[in-house]
This record gives structure tokens, sequence and C-alpha cells, in this order.
């Protein structure tokens, strides 16, 4: 946790010198609950994730299927006024076109962004010429930002060409 909330810019990682650096492949960095990116260089023993101004109160990385090790982690940026996005959408009514394999709209809500299907955390339709997926926010918000988790586990291709509208479409 960070003493104020601050415009990320980087967050630099420290890894193992003697051995294992493979282990940080994967890696994933959260500003709060922003993603950064993940570690996909493993040569060296320093990695660099950018974090591209993101405001947030926390850092938090995290390492599926994989022994986490951290020798060091700096956090680069500056304090900030601004407060931290708030998800207006946790825990909100939820719609989609169809379910396909139990993948119940509502898991997009729930606050579970690891990525793995098999954990339940993420929601699927059926094969079709329009899916959409939709949120209810109960009224009129101001929405600065959208965030989507998508999959970790595989076909991470399926969002490509995605369209998100805010209002009514």
């Amino acid at each position: 946790s960070l003493t104020a909330v601050s415009k990320i810019s980087r967050v630099v990682i420290y890894g193992r010198t003697d051995c294992c650096q493979n282990r940080m492949a994967n890696a994933q960095v959260y500003a709060g609950d922003e993603f950064c990116g993940s570690i996909t260089d493993t040569t060296g023993n320093v990695f660099t994730v950018d974090c591209n101004g993101a405001v947030a109160g926390s850092i938090r990385i995290e390492q599926n299927y994989n022994y986490l090790t951290l020798c060091e982690v700096n956090v680069f940026g500056e304090a900030t006024d601004e407060e931290e996005l708030v998800n207006l959408a946790r825990g909100m009514p939820t719609s989609q076109t169809s379910e396909g394999w139990n993948g119940n709209p509502a898991r997009a809500v729930d606050g579970r962004t690891n990525g793995i299907w098999g954990q339940a955390t993420c929601t699927h339709s059926a094969n079709g010429a329009s899916n959409f997926w939709s949120v209810n926010l109960l009224g009129k918000k101001s929405v600065s930002k959208v965030v989507i988790h998508n999959r970790r586990d595989c076909c991470q291709n399926r969002l490509n060409g995605a369209q998100v509208y805010v209002g009514s479409k």
C-alpha cells in the first residue's frame, strides 16, 4: 500500500540473480485495480512495467501457477490530489446475448480478475453474429475509463474487434 494516492509511471521489480529468473514470466502488475502489464522478457533480473500514470493507492504483483520471488520493488510516480477511479460496475445487474458453458454475465463484475476460466472468473457467450455483454449502472454516471480484464489461460484473440459503448446503443 502506498502512503498516498499517486500517479504511477512505472514499477521496477528486482528478481533473483542466482537462478530462477524465468519464474517471473507472465507475472502481472496492477496499480490498484488497473492492469499495468505483464513481464514477458525474463532475461536478466530487473523487470520494468509501465503503468502510464494510473492513479492508485497500491501496487499488486500476481503470479499464477509459479513461485513469486521478489527481491525488491520500486514504484515510480508522483503524489496527486486526484482520486482513485471507483469501479461503478461492481455488483451491478448484467446481461448478455447468450450464456455458453455456464459463463454467467455477472462474473464480469464480481471483482475477481484472475482471468482463469476454470476458476469461474470469466463470462462466456455462445458463438453468434451479434454478441453483446452489458452492465446497468442504475442511473446516469460519469464514466472516465472502461477496463476489461481478458482471459489469461487462452483465447485472448476472441476480444479482437470488440467495441465498447457508454450510454445507450
